[in-house]
């Protein structure tokens, strides 16, 4: 090939990438156009506030000291990742089919406003300083990905191309894991009763991998050998279902937990049961060097799920074998199971 033809086959390449580039450039410009918030973006990092309105709660996310928490909550910490997926849908939903613009059909797509308590839609707003938004979100689309929604004060649904993705109760904006520890950081668990005697005391020794309980009463055996390293996996992946500020009286008849870790650390597990909804407080005393927890964990109460409390008021009795009658007991398995992470 020449280089008369290489040159004309050149200018013909390059053209083609420039209607390309010119195509996608202008195809860019129509999207951004049908975009359901163009502007928002850029002003994601100025967002003061967040509010989520149904017929039934208001939720208000704030923006405060560089943190987000749940006003609703006393401000605990939002559960990142959940306001992220919002406001990353919210910015890049696009308005793909216009529905009906009839009110008395809004319900049928849960888009009538926020105070009707049939069909009302899901009010998602966000304030900043020189900037607002505000969206009524409706059900999604059901086999196909993307909400109906209406903008507030007007008439007209659209489809949205995405799914927006929220929560509609204040516990599910909480940040839920409360502490993540993992099993081979505990060296030793003190379990206390409620008179503040221990219970049950277990360590690693030196050279061990298992927890070996230290005070086993004198003719009892374990359930299985390895029993007593559920105890070390009680700080795994430990999760809230509500949280409220510290109420000390709450915990006057508590059980406890200590939890002494590899780093010199003392985590202390408090335990109660109040109107049947299982709580745990944790607290850690200071270090050594006097430093004290960090993270704000003891100004809270936790409710939990009650798997998540049995592992703090686990007790002797529970991991022992049943007494020996003097028959010859029959072999079992060790049991596998394991806290789920």
């Amino acid at each position: 090939m020449n280089r008369n033809k290489i040159l004309l086959l050149g200018i013909a390449v390059l053209s083609t990438l420039m209607l390309a580039w010119q195509q996608s450039h202008n195809d860019s410009a129509l999207m951004d156009d049908e975009l359901l918030f163009p502007e928002i973006k850029e002003n994601l990092n100025q967002l003061e506030r967040v509010e989520i309105k149904t017929f039934g709660e208001s939720i208000t996310l704030v923006h405060e000291d560089s943190k987000w928490g749940v006003a609703e909550k006393s401000l605990y910490p939002v559960n990142f990742s959940s306001l992220a997926k919002l406001l990353e849908s919210l910015s890049r939903a696009k308005l793909i089919e216009k529905k009906t613009a009839k009110a008395e059909n809004f319900s049928t797509l849960d888009l009538a406003d926020v105070s009707e308590e049939v069909g009302s839609g899901t009010l998602v707003s966000g304030f900043a300083a020189d900037y607002s938004f505000a969206i009524l979100v409706g059900k999604s689309a059901g086999s196909q990905d993307g909400n109906f929604v209406r903008r507030p004060q007007e008439s007209q649904t659209w489809l949205t191309d995405k799914s927006i993705t929220l929560e509609k109760s204040a516990p599910d904006w909480l940040d839920p894991v409360i502490v993540n520890v993992d099993s081979d950081q505990v060296n030793k668990v003190v379990l206390f009763d409620i008179s503040g005697t221990v219970q049950l005391s277990a360590e690693r020794l030196e050279g061990k991998d298992d927890i070996i309980v230290q005070n086993l009463p004198e003719g009892r055996s374990l359930s299985y050998p390895s029993v007593a390293n559920e105890l070390a996996r009680a700080l795994v992946n430990v999760r809230l279902d509500d949280v409220a500020p510290h109420d000390a009286e709450k915990w006057s008849s508590s059980r406890r937990a200590e939890y002494h870790l590899t780093d010199g650390r003392i985590i202390s597990v408090s335990a109660v049961t109040v109107d049947e909804k299982k709580w745990l407080h944790f607290s850690e005393p200071p270090t050594a060097e006097g430093e004290s927890e960090a993270d704000g964990t003891s100004d809270w109460d936790y409710q939990v799920a009650d798997h998540v409390f049995s592992y703090f008021t686990k007790n002797l009795e529970d991991m022992l074998a049943e007494p020996s009658t003097g028959k010859e007991p029959s072999a079992g398995k060790e049991p596998s199971a394991s806290k789920e992470l």
